[in-house]
């Protein structure tokens, strides 16, 4: 004799309406926010680089998620999202560390002048002079080609984010593709965040050699001395008519 079968359970029909408006609220709610954050893009409220690489990851976990993709997509855009926040507070560490590192420099230089009096302890001579504007036009030189280079490499990538950013937006789903461009988009921030510390840097070291050749122009001035008979000398005698 055959084991009688339980009646399933009556499948109550305010269930499944609510179950429906709860996914349509979540898909409008997800839709909302992709346009509220394409906005702020479109309007430049992210008005720096950091902020508009945020808003763009982020924009990407809420497509994932409007658009139903896997578990493994959505991971992998968070992911993107957790990196990008890592490189900024990396960024963030370094270019305090920077600041510092000029802040002790100054102290330095302000103790300096100040242990002797207002001036330096013992005058420059032109062969220190030569010597330290030999030493940064050598270091200029290097500094320059590489950064050079670094503006080769960060053409290259922008012009394979192009390329991949193309492909997303003709209908390429792929999860190596998006990977790829959120990758490729971090390490495009962190190169033009390093080049324009180079350029700030390198417009620093112009101002001081400029400092420098000026300073070796009055010293060589000074070297020099003032032609005879200028100290006292007179000038109009109006007694002789």
């Amino acid at each position: 004799m055959e084991p009688q079968k339980l009646p399933a359970p009556p499948v109550n029909p305010t269930d499944k309406v609510v179950e429906l408006r709860n996914m349509r609220e979540i898909s409008r709610a997800a839709q909302y926010t992709e346009e509220e954050l394409q906005t702020h893009l479109q309007l430049g409220t992210a008005d720096t680089e950091g902020k508009t690489l945020l808003v763009k990851n982020l924009l990407e976990v809420v497509k994932n998620i409007g658009l139903g993709q896997t578990n493994s997509e959505i991971a992998s855009s968070i992911d993107a999202l957790l990196k990008t926040v890592g490189d900024l507070d990396q960024a963030a560490i370094d270019l305090i560390a920077g600041t510092e590192a000029q802040v002790a420099e100054l102290a330095a230089e302000l103790e300096q002048l100040k242990s002797g009096n207002g001036t330096l302890e013992q005058a420059t001579t032109i062969a220190e002079i030569d010597t330290e504007l030999k030493r940064r036009m050598d270091i200029r030189k290097v500094v320059a080609d590489k950064q050079e280079q670094y503006e080769d490499e960060l053409a290259q990538m922008k012009i394979r984010f192009g390329v991949l950013d193309d492909l997303l937006k003709n209908g390429d789903t792929s999860t190596a593709t998006k990977s790829e461009r959120q990758e490729l988009e971090g390490k495009i921030f962190g190169l033009e965040t390093t080049v324009s510390t180079i350029i700030e840097k390198m417009a620093d070291c112009d101002y001081k050699i400029q400092q420098l050749i000026a300073y070796k122009n009055a010293t060589q001035l000074l070297n020099q001395g003032l032609p005879q008979g200028v100290i006292g000398e007179k000038l109009f005698d109006f007694s002789k008519r």
